[in-house]
């Protein structure tokens, strides 16, 4: 059985199944992006094992880092102006080549549009209502 089709029956289980259709999508990208949707998990080989391991820490990797810069940022956000954050956060990438500006900005946009299908409660309710208004304007704009 693979990961992929675990997740979909969990997703026949569950009550949440917005987190496990995330969590499901997330797993088919990753299945595609390392050529392993096809793999039985109970049959690999060492070889594939291996490789398969090898990619999943290559992206856990990726993710820790990533979760490393949103600690950042969030930290730095606690108890601060949002403006003074926003400033210094300018000064740093506009200090980055061009593309990357823009690759940055791009990354945010859709962290937005992920966001504003978030499950909340009171504690992150302002959170989720802000990023619905920029992903509006950004569907408005074509972004």
């Amino acid at each position: 059985m693979s990961v992929a089709t675990l997740l979909d029956t969990i997703l026949g289980m569950s009550e949440d199944g917005v987190f496990v259709g995330k969590a499901l999508d997330a797993v088919r990208r990753y299945e595609e992006l390392y050529d392993i949707s096809d793999l039985d998990l109970a049959t690999l080989s060492d070889s594939e094992i291996k490789r398969v391991s090898d990619s999943h820490n290559e992206l856990r990797r990726f993710h820790d880092s990533i979760k490393g810069a949103v600690r950042a940022i969030s930290s730095a956000a606690n108890g601060r102006n949002a403006k003074e954050v926003a400033e210094s956060m300018f000064i740093a990438l506009a200090g980055e080549h061009r593309t990357l500006q823009d690759s940055t900005i791009s990354v945010l946009i859709e962290l937005f549009k992920i966001y504003q299908e978030a499950a909340f409660d009171l504690r992150n309710h302002s959170a989720v209502a802000k990023c619905k208004v920029i992903a509006e304007h950004a569907k408005r704009a074509g972004i």
